[in-house]
């Protein structure tokens, strides 16, 4: 029984290793079944894997709460992209506690999944109206329009946005240059920098129609270590389409900062208690992180609130690193 049970903690193990958790659930069964483990214990160890994936969420989302709420950003209308999952969805929780009013732009999940929305309702002193999700494609124009407009008609402003859209490896692993598909490059490249770019296009044209004060809205998104500045092995599709998402940050400082839009970027260093790691630093590059610490997902919200606040206001097509130190070195 005993040895039943190692495998079953083994399997668990290895459903939870960074390199495996994109991968298709196909090729995660497969391998179980060849390391000896049965149907049921199986089941026993993707059980397990979501309980504890779910227990760290829990934890790490309370992080976020527990953090000392504010008002920097009271009364701000906010959107997130990509705030329904991952990354994304600590950084939404830590702007409302912030006291923004924030619609929630994502994919649609899977059936049992707890949304961000209802978390920011659990906060104290929560409005159960203030938040809103909006499920559909995020590469679609028509969706991102419809959805800019709906926030638009509700509140006839948009102060901020943050774009936090997961960058998946080609067909969920990763792959050198040589084994990419022409369709998977085209998937990876549409899911991120597309949607990327098409939030950031609805958000710029609304801006520029909004008051003529000194900052007329502000958009932050989120690109990685390893977009534009190193490269990884295997990570070559992730890394340009987060490459892109550094590019077009700059490209729209250049063009709009006059214009009173602020635009910049955070790249997520070796975060630990993110559910999505794939905009963060690789297990194998960890030990080179000076501050000889992991990062917590609360780090990278709190840069998010910092560019989403009045506190920029001459801060222009910057990429910050929130990386422990990882790219001094």
């Amino acid at each position: 029984m005993a040895i039943r049970d190692e495998l079953v903690a083994q399997g668990v193990r290895f459903l939870q290793h960074p390199k495996v958790q994109n991968t298709p659930l196909s090729e995660r069964l497969s391998f179980l079944e060849k390391k000896g483990l049965t149907p049921q214990e199986i089941a026993q160890a993707l059980k397990r894997n979501d309980e504890e994936n779910a227990a760290r969420a829990a934890k790490a989302i309370e992080s976020v709460t527990s953090a000392k709420a504010g008002e920097r950003l009271k009364g701000r209308v906010g959107i997130v992209v990509g705030g329904n999952t991952g990354l994304g969805q600590f950084i939404a929780v830590r702007l409302a506690t912030e006291g923004a009013e924030l619609t929630i732009i994502d994919a649609k999940q899977g059936k049992g999944v707890k949304s961000v929305v209802e978390q920011i309702n659990s906060l104290p002193g929560a409005d159960a109206s203030s938040t809103k999700l909006l499920e559909g494609d995020l590469h679609s124009w028509a969706f991102i329009d419809s959805s800019y407009s709906s926030v638009i008609k509700e509140h006839g402003r948009i102060d901020f946005v943050v774009n936090c859209v997961p960058s998946g490896f080609a067909d969920g692993k990763q792959k050198l240059l040589t084994e990419i598909e022409e369709k998977e490059w085209d998937d990876a490249l549409g899911v991120s920098a597309k949607a990327v770019f098409l939030s950031c296009k609805r958000a710029v044209q609304q801006m520029l129609t909004q008051d003529n004060t000194a900052i007329r809205g502000r958009i932050v998104n989120i690109s990685s270590v390893y977009g534009g500045m190193v490269a990884r092995k295997g990570h070559f599709t992730f890394g340009v389409s987060k490459s892109v998402v550094v590019q077009l940050t700059r490209q729209i400082a250049a063009e709009f900062a006059g214009k009173g839009i602020v635009c910049n970027a955070v790249a997520p260093g070796h975060i630990d208690d993110s559910i999505d790691k794939r905009d963060c630093v690789a297990p194998a590059d960890a030990n080179r992180v000076p501050a000889e610490e992991a990062g917590k997902a609360l780090d990278v919200a709190n840069a998010v609130v910092f560019l989403t606040s009045d506190d920029t206001r001459y801060i222009h097509g910057t990429n910050l690193l929130v990386d422990g130190g990882f790219m001094a070195t």
